[in-house]
């Protein structure tokens, strides 16, 4: 059984690894260098839950005759676990924060923008590499891992920061989806990024890469610029696709 250490070292690993996939993703696809998710740190906790969720499940002994079986098993649960998992995590930002940290509005067969068939099919791929070829490797590379001082002064430092970024960056999301609900507006993350960015190089002003929305104008008229330059109707809390 994986120690508590060896489950928080899996967490930063997923969630470092899948920041520096979405981060160059970003770069490649928009042009532009974009701090991707919710939090001011280089983390995603979507995909280190996502990690530890895929090395728990895929450790379990379905007791199966074949080893194939119990992969397949395996990964048919994980393919539902983590698609549900970011259908969760979307639902519950765009309805109590009236944000969207990603949008599949313009994907074929997508439901309500937070999942759709392309992705849904992307992750069930990852899904199946992990199980068939990066599992045994990765369980081999924790058991080997102790719960020396040196390592958890380390993850110590690391979850501290982590606690502080959660605090300030649900702060910074509560404010927008104050505003988005006084104003009707469901906030599409990335584009207030990018429309943050878009002024301050309009305006000669700076900005800060893991601070996006601490401008010298303020969050407040940073969301006024965004409502003046992105009218989008579908936008729109009254928006009947955006009724759960």
């Amino acid at each position: 059984m994986a120690t508590v250490v060896q489950m928080i070292l899996l967490f930063i690993i997923g969630a470092t690894v899948g920041w520096t996939v979405e981060f160059f993703y970003r770069r490649i696809k928009h042009g532009n260098w974009v701090n991707p998710g919710f939090l001011a740190g280089p983390t995603l906790p979507l995909y280190g839950f996502g990690l530890v969720g895929m090395y728990l499940i895929a450790s379990i002994d379905f007791g199966t005759a074949s080893e194939f079986l119990q992969k397949f098993i395996s990964i048919i649960i994980l393919c539902i676990v983590v698609n549900s998992m970011e259908f969760i995590t979307g639902l519950v930002f765009t309805k109590f924060f009236k944000v969207r940290l990603w949008d599949y509005s313009d994907r074929k067969g997508n439901v309500k923008g937070i999942v759709c068939p392309l992705f849904s099919l992307i992750w069930s791929v990852i899904v199946a590499v992990y199980c068939l070829f990066f599992h045994d490797l990765l369980t081999g590379v924790i058991s080997g891992v102790t719960d020396n001082s040196v390592l958890v002064l380390i993850i110590g430092i690391y979850i501290g920061i982590f606690i502080i970024d959660n605090v300030y960056s649900f702060n910074v999301v509560a404010r927008i989806g104050k505003w988005a609900k006084d104003n009707g507006f469901v906030i599409k993350y990335e584009r207030l990024k990018d429309t943050v960015k878009e002024k301050a190089r309009r305006f000669k002003n700076g900005i800060l890469f893991l601070l996006p929305f601490k401008t010298k104008d303020g969050l407040n008229s940073e969301l006024e610029y965004y409502k003046g330059n992105y009218s989008d109707k579908r936008q729109s809390v009254k928006n009947n696709d955006l009724k759960f």
